[in-house]
C-alpha cells in the first residue's frame, strides 16, 4: 500500500510516486481560505500504478473544523474506484484510521472515478443526511466529544487503475481553523 499526496502538500518525483514536499508548498490564497478548500490529484498509470489499497492524502482538517459540502469531480480514469474518508494525519501526514463511525468511507464508497462532473458527495454518501451539513468533523465521526486532533481528508483506492491516469480534483466548504 503506497500513500500518495495531492498537490495540497506533495510533489511528483520522477519515479512517479508522490511525496511531500519539502520545504511546505505553498498554497495559493484562493484554494486554502476559512471556508473553502481545494486539492488536486493525479493518479498515474506509469511508472508506478495508483492501485487497490493505495492512500492519496487530499487536505488537512482539525476534527472541530465544520463541512457543509464536499465536491468531487474527476475524469480520465477507468476502471478505478475510490472510498473518500478521513484518516488521522500523523507526524508526516502518515497517520492511521480515525477514530469513529465509517471514517474511511464517510463520504464515499466505492466511487468511481472515470468521469464525475462536480458531484456533492456530502449528499451521495450512504452515512450522511444533508441535516449533517455544517456539523463538525469529530460529530460527523459520531464521536462523543471533540478528540482535538488533526485529520486529512484521503482517498483510498478500491480498485487498481488499469488503462489511463486519472484526475481527481476535491472542494470543500465549511468553516476552517
Amino acid at each position: 500500500m503506497a500513500v500518495w499526496y495531492s498537490d495540497w502538500y506533495g510533489t511528483q518525483s520522477s519515479a512517479g510516486a508522490s511525496t511531500i514536499a519539502v520545504p511546505a508548498i505553498k498554497t495559493p490564497w484562493g484554494v486554502n481560505t476559512r471556508t473553502y478548500k481545494r486539492c488536486q490529484i493525479v493518479m498515474p498509470l506509469s511508472p508506478v500504478a495508483f492501485t487497490a489499497a493505495d492512500t492519496a492524502r487530499l487536505m488537512h482538517f482539525k476534527t472541530s473544523d465544520r463541512l457543509v459540502e464536499i465536491l468531487v469531480t474527476a475524469a480520465g480514469a477507468t476502471a478505478a474506484a475510490a472510498d473518500i474518508g478521513f484518516y488521522l494525519s500523523g507526524a508526516n501526514h502518515d497517520g492511521g484510521t480515525c477514530p469513529g463511525t465509517t471514517p474511511t468511507t464517510l463520504f464515499a464508497s466505492a466511487l468511481v472515478l472515470t468521469t464525475i462532473a462536480r458531484v456533492d458527495e456530502f449528499l451521495e454518501s450512504a452515512v450522511n443526511i444533508n441535516s449533517d451539513r455544517g456539523q463538525a468533523i469529530w460529530e460527523l465521526l459520531a464521536l462523543t466529544a471533540d478528540p482535538n486532533v488533526e485529520v486529512d481528508l484521503s482517498l483510498t483506492c478500491t480498485t487498481t487503475l488499469t488503462t489511463a491516469l486519472g484526475t481527481v480534483t476535491v472542494e470543500c466548504r465549511g468553516s476552517f481553523s
